[in-house]
């Protein structure tokens, strides 16, 4: 079910809204492929980005901006970083033979090993001994470092963020106030949700 704090709410989508005076005035339709080419061509001065868009911001074949840009840590709150982290990572398929497993989780490790990340060290933020964060993964390992939690993925708020994603932009726009942009969220959520099998 839907748990949303109205108030608390409330005052984040304000905070949006003032955040979003100082944006693109494309900001509603902005993905991160057309941030990251503003950042490159110097057209914006910052942007929120996801760490794995850093290197191409400071690449000099796609850059003029190259070495001129420096990746920070997410905004500190009163506790933690107004951020969370989103690491990729390794699956095994349960439906394979024994020795197809144990092939997979040797891989893994050999994959893991401190030299093979030192030698591909600025490809990813690596979760892994040997790893030291160059220019590009600063800023993503700052804010793990100081506590970010990690995104809480799962179907239910995979439909949540389908949900906020469609709806906030009504109340951005000023087509809908707080409280209706809110009540809508939910009432999507829940027919969403519903058509997932996740309320009853």
């Amino acid at each position: 079910m839907p748990i949303i704090d109205e108030a608390k709410a409330t005052v984040v989508m304000e905070r949006m809204k003032t955040a979003a005076s100082y944006m693109d005035p494309e900001y509603l339709v902005s993905d991160t492929t057309f941030v990251t080419k503003q950042l490159q061509q110097g057209k914006i001065a910052m942007a929120n980005l996801w760490a794995s868009r850093a290197g191409a911001v400071n690449d000099p074949e796609e850059s003029t901006v190259a070495g001129k840009i420096k990746m920070a840590a997410g905004l500190m709150g009163s506790v933690q970083p107004a951020s969370t982290v989103w690491w990729d990572g390794w699956v095994v398929a349960k439906n394979i033979s024994d020795e197809e497993a144990e092939a997979g989780f040797k891989l893994i490790v050999a994959a893991m090993a401190p030299e093979v990340i030192q030698a591909n060290n600025d490809a990813a933020v690596w979760l892994a001994n040997g790893f030291v964060p160059g220019p590009a993964a600063e800023g993503a390992a700052s804010t793990a470092m100081a506590g970010a939690p990690a995104y809480p993925e799962s179907k239910a708020m995979a439909v949540m963020h389908t949900a906020l994603g469609d709806g906030l932009s009504a109340y951005m726009t000023g087509d809908k106030d707080a409280a209706t942009a809110l009540s809508d969220i939910i009432a999507a959520y829940m027919t969403a949700a519903d058509e997932a099998g996740l309320v009853q």
